[in-house]
């Protein structure tokens, strides 16, 4: 039996691993967790030894971290949560990179609940209203609602 990872920063609210086409092989595969801390952190999973194991904390940002997808590449992620907000992290050096506003026009507070990221420079993202939104990761302007 595998003893249970500890997060070390609340509860584990998405995980999300790096696409396999971006892992050197023989080296461990990236698993992205949104905490409840507000924090990005990264595990490893290594073959033939159980669990996950602490990497690194990828970022800290502001409310819960609900969602979090790889860009198809491996080398970015993006994050969303509690704060109505997708945050594009650069996966080596925990910077983000663009910050985008999921909503603007309402009274209370919106959640980001799923996110993924297409090849083409696409994020797609589902929030707490109910909408699905297609935003342009390049420039984080929003394509289609």
């Amino acid at each position: 039996m595998v003893a249970p990872t500890e997060s070390g920063a609340g509860a584990i609210w998405s995980l999300s691993a790096q696409p396999v086409s971006s892992v050197r092989p023989g080296f461990a595969h990236p698993l992205a967790a949104g905490c409840d801390d507000g924090s990005v952190r990264l595990f490893v999973v290594e073959a033939g030894e159980g669990g996950a194991h602490y990497e690194r904390t990828l970022a800290r940002l502001q409310g819960r971290v609900l969602a979090v997808a790889w860009h198809p590449s491996g080398l970015a992620l993006v994050a969303g949560g509690a704060d109505g907000c997708i945050h594009a992290l650069d996966a080596a050096t925990g910077i983000e990179t663009m910050r985008i506003t999921v909503a603007l026009s309402t009274s209370s507070p919106v959640c980001v609940w799923r996110l993924l990221v297409l090849p083409g420079d696409c994020i797609v993202s589902g929030d707490s209203e109910g909408a699905v939104q297609f935003w342009d990761s390049r420039f984080g302007t929003l394509l289609h609602r």
